[in-house]
């Protein structure tokens, strides 16, 4: 089976020769990239690729492609945002407190103000970085926006992912075993739509 790991980093550089180029056939292969997990899984089949292969290809002809293009880093933030944002509601339980809850088990008080806080980092930098690219995709030279976009967002997000993992190993106190390859593969096990919606 077709798994998003395998298509979707291609993503920001499909992205960015897109852009710099101005090409509307290869914005809508980098927009292809990133639903093409989606279509494979899903029931429909051959009939939602076709489809979705039109779409693409009736975009391209028209130059709306380029536009999207330019949405989805604007997008993609702010639904993660509303997202994590969600979930800090009185009565929900964090997005992040209900991840480590599905990794490790039931949490002490300090880890669930701690996974509470570092949900409230999450949907800060979600909300900066959505903004950030909206201000370029409207006001920057193409090569500029793709540089933040397709590169140093990237970047930003790899960087503040490990971090977090480093302060969080000093904050529980987990010790030298909980290594970052487990951890990522903890997180990879976890399906989201068994961590929304919660509360206590």
């Amino acid at each position: 089976m077709l798994r998003a790991w395998m298509v979707v980093p291609a993503f920001p550089l499909a992205s960015h020769f897109a852009a710099t180029l101005q090409s509307g056939a290869g914005a809508s292969l980098a927009v292809g990239l990133l639903i093409l997990p989606w279509l494979f899984r899903t029931s429909k089949g051959l009939v939602m690729r076709m489809g979705a292969v039109a779409l693409l290809a009736a975009a391209a002809w028209s130059g709306l492609s380029l536009s999207i293009l330019e949405l989805i880093p604007v997008l993609v933030p702010f639904v993660l945002m509303v997202l994590f944002g969600r979930s800090l509601l009185p009565g929900h339980v964090a997005l992040v407190t209900r991840m480590a809850e599905r990794m490790d088990g039931p949490l002490p008080e300090q880890a669930v103000r701690y996974t509470r806080a570092v949900t409230q980092a999450w949907v800060a930098l979600f909300a900066v970085m959505g903004a950030e690219s909206a201000w370029l995709a409207l006001s920057a030279p193409v090569g500029t926006w793709s540089l933040f976009t397709n590169g140093l967002n990237y970047l930003v997000l790899g960087s503040a992912f490990l971090i977090e993992f480093m302060v969080r190993q000093r904050v529980l106190h987990l010790g030298p075993g909980y290594s970052l390859v487990a951890f990522m593969r903890k997180l990879g096990k976890i399906r989201m739509a068994e961590c929304r919606g919660k509360e206590r």
